[in-house]
């Protein structure tokens, strides 16, 4: 079976990324209007990465997986502009939203806000891979997460 490079790519380019602003992440000069800008890009970027898994999971067809990969390279880029980032941009607030409580205290608060429900982050940095997806409930295991809210067809 063959993984999603597109996707393992953009996930490492933004891990590469944070773990770099991590090392040179300045004090925070973050705005309340980038925050926000930042967390409605999260919200939406996390709508186009779902959209893009059930669209992959449909198909078998090669042809038809990259297309899909492109389109959501695409989406991403125009999903970031939309909201006024670059992807360096959404990088380094990522970063700093990992390594600085109280800005991801005020990201929380924002995120259960604009998406009307508890978007409680683990206490982890986002950077580390792993502990970010076994504290988001994926432990490898093909059993469904009881505390995964059913998909939308």
């Amino acid at each position: 079976m063959m993984k999603q490079p597109a996707a393992a790519a953009l996930f490492a380019t933004f891990v590469i990324t944070a773990a770099l602003y991590a090392q040179q992440a300045p004090p925070t000069d973050l705005t309340e209007a980038m925050l926000t800008a930042y967390t409605k890009a999260h919200l939406d970027l996390n709508s186009a990465r779902d959209d893009y898994h059930r669209a992959l999971g449909r198909t078998h067809d090669l042809g038809e997986r990259e297309r899909l990969r492109t389109e959501l390279a695409e989406r991403i880029a125009s999903l970031l502009s939309e909201n006024g980032l670059s992807a360096d941009d959404y990088g380094r607030i990522t970063t700093l939203i990992s390594v600085q409580e109280p800005l991801r205290v005020r990201f929380e608060a924002l995120l259960a806000e604009l998406s009307g429900g508890d978007f409680s982050l683990p206490s982890v940095r986002l950077t580390d891979s792993v502990g970010a997806w076994t504290n988001y409930g994926w432990t490898g295991s093909a059993k469904a997460n009881p505390r995964t809210p059913p998909r939308k067809n």
